[in-house]
C-alpha cells in the first residue's frame, strides 16, 4: 500500500510494536524501492504513545524471524529517523495499574544500561538520572492509583523525561538480560512487554546484589530510598525490595505464571533471548535465562 501510493514519509504512532513495524516499513521503502535519492533512507517520524522505546534515538527496530516468531533486533539504514515527537499528554489515558507497569519495565531499562559493562561517564548520568526521575513518578502513579486521578500528568511528564535520557543512554551501550528476556516473551507469545519486565525486575536486581552491590546501591537511593547510614550490601538490598513493594501496591502480577505463561514456554523463550547482545554482567547461555524465568515463575 504505502510503495503504491508513493508515500513521502512514515509516520509511526503507537506503543513498542506498533512503532517497530511502522520503521520496518519505512526500511522496506528505502531505496532502491521507491522515489528518494540513492543511499538517502526514507524519512521516518516517530510519536510515542507511551513513555519508554529502548529503540527511541536509534535507527533499529524490533523485528520477528519468518520461522517460530523469533525476535531480533535489525538495525536500520543510518538518519532513518528524522524526528521524534514526545508528548506526555498521549499517555493520560493509561489507567494507573499499567502506568505503574510501564514505570517498572522503565526501570529495568534504565538499570540495566547502568550496569552495562560497555557504559561510560555519559550514559551512567543518564541512566542515574532516569532512574530518579521514575523513583518520582512511580509515587505519584501509586498515590493516583489509591486517589483514582487517572489524568493525572505529573507522573507522565517524568516518565517521558525519563524515557529520552534513558533512549540516549542506550544509543550508546547495550541493554541486559532482563529486556532481552521481555523481547522473547512478547513476541513469542504475546504477553504484555510492561508486565513481563515488571515480574522480571526485583529478580533481575536479586542476581546483581552480590557483584554489582555499589551500582545497585546507587540506584536504589535514586529510585528514593533512605540509604544513610547503611552498608553497600543492606543499601543495595533496598533496590529490589522497593519494587517488590510497587509491585504489591499496584496490584500487579508478581509471577510469570499470572501471565498464563506455561512452564514448558520458559525454554522457548530463554533460547530466543540467548541470541540477543547483552552486557550487563549476566550470562546469557539458554541455562542461565532459563534459571532467571525459573526464578520469575
Amino acid at each position: 500500500m504505502a510503495r503504491a501510493s508513493r508515500v513521502q514519509v512514515v509516520l509511526g504512532m503507537g506503543g513498542m510494536r506498533t512503532l517497530s513495524l511502522a520503521r520496518k516499513t519505512a526500511c522496506l521503502l528505502s531505496p532502491p524501492t521507491g522515489h528518494r535519492p540513492p543511499g538517502e533512507p526514507f524519512p521516518y517520524i516517530e510519536i510515542p504513545t507511551v513513555f519508554r522505546n529502548p529503540f527511541l534515538l536509534t535507527d533499529a527496530y524490533l523485528d520477528q524471524d519468518s520461522e517460530g516468531r523469533r525476535p531480533r533486533i535489525v538495525p536500520g539504514p543510518e538518519g532513518l529517523l528524522k524526528a521524534a515527537l514526545v508528548d506526555p499528554g498521549l499517555t493520560a489515558t493509561l489507567p494507573p495499574r499499567i502506568a505503574g507497569a510501564m514505570f517498572l519495565d522503565s526501570i529495568l531499562q534504565s538499570l540495566e544500561g547502568y550496569l552495562a559493562g560497555d557504559g561510560n561517564f555519559l550514559s551512567d548520568t543518564l541512566f542515574a538520572r532516569a532512574l530518579k526521575l521514575l523513583g518520582e513518578g512511580v509515587d505519584d502513579t501509586v498515590r493516583g492509583s489509591r486517589d483514582q486521578r487517572p489524568r493525572d500528568l505529573r507522573a507522565r511528564v517524568k516518565a517521558s523525561q525519563a524515557g529520552i535520557l534513558s533512549a540516549l543512554g542506550l544509543a550508546t551501550c547495550t541493554s541486559g538480560a532482563g529486556s532481552a528476556l521481555c523481547h522473547s516473551i512478547g513476541s513469542l507469545f504475546d504477553a504484555p512487554r510492561a508486565l513481563v519486565g515488571a515480574v522480571l525486575l526485583p529478580h533481575i536486581m536479586d542476581l546483581h546484589l552480590g557483584a554489582r552491590a555499589e551500582k545497585l546501591a546507587d540506584a536504589a537511593k535514586a529510585l528514593g530510598e533512605d540509604v544513610f547510614g547503611l552498608t553497600t550490601a543492606e543499601a543495595a538490598a533496598r533496590a529490589p525490595a522497593r519494587t517488590r513493594r510497587i509491585i504489591a501496591q499496584l496490584g500487579l502480577p508478581g509471577r510469570l505464571r499470572d501471565l498464563d505463561l506455561k512452564p514448558a514456554e520458559l525454554v522457548d523463550a530463554a533460547e530466543a533471548a540467548s541470541r540477543f547482545d547483552a552486557k550487563d554482567g549476566l550470562p546469557m547461555t539458554v541455562d542461565s535465562l532459563y534459571d532467571i524465568l525459573k526464578r520469575a515463575y
